[in-house]
């Protein structure tokens, strides 16, 4: 039996691979970076699939191809849903206006933007923690999905790898839902519930303040 293991390179997904080939199974990994994955254990691998995030739909298409069995160790992202009283095309020009936070973040005292388009940076601080500065990369753009994917780097976790998607789906003329997901490479449970904390206190406003914002 082949076995996709995704988040190989994770705590448990690594200590699984040496269980499942002692059981007489290929085992094929699934991670963003093979390198966190000791050479030993690569070696073991039937083949490694690098993929740019947990929702790279074609890097996971690539990975499953073939497989027997999928096993998910990946600890689950935060995330933010909420319902926007607005059409999906209101609420995508805000949310596509690289510079626009202040506007609709609750607690943004600062949006600063370099650049423009794919690469460009922004730089954002709130009012509960304003001297820790947030930096943004855009990293892609799906128009067809009206998803917006940053990459983003924080002054108080220096070395962490972090993303932000946002999606939008149209759920009636006059009715969006908007999903935030957040993705980090940090490695301890108790840092990624930490942060967990942090992101649900800083974006617990976001529904108020679009609905708010495109109210008027």
């Amino acid at each position: 039996m082949l076995v996709l293991i995704a988040g190989v390179t994770g705590n448990l997904g690594s200590r699984m691979i040496d269980s499942f080939i002692s059981r007489g199974h290929q085992v094929r990994g699934l991670g963003r970076n093979p390198s966190k994955l000791p050479s030993e254990l690569r070696q073991k691998l039937e083949n490694f699939v690098e993929v740019s995030s947990s929702v790279d739909v074609t890097g996971l298409e690539k990975a499953c191809h073939g497989v027997d069995a999928v096993v998910c160790a990946y600890q689950g992202h935060p995330e933010l849903v909420v319902e926007v009283h607005a059409p999906i095309g209101e609420v995508w020009a805000l949310l596509s206006a690289f510079g626009s936070p202040k506007l609709w973040m609750p607690d943004c005292i600062l949006t600063t933007v370099e650049g423009f388009g794919i690469g460009s940076t922004r730089t954002i601080a709130f009012g509960a923690n304003p001297n820790i500065m947030i930096r943004e990369t855009l990293d892609s753009v799906d128009v067809s999905k009206y998803s917006v994917r940053l990459h983003v780097d924080r002054d108080d976790l220096p070395g962490v790898d972090s993303y932000a998607t946002f999606f939008l789906k149209q759920i009636s003329r006059h009715e969006t839902e908007m999903k935030w997901i957040g993705e980090s490479s940090i490695p301890d449970e108790e840092g990624r519930a930490n942060l967990r904390v942090w992101l649900e206190r800083t974006y617990s406003g976001f529904e108020s303040c679009l609905n708010k914002l495109l109210a008027q």
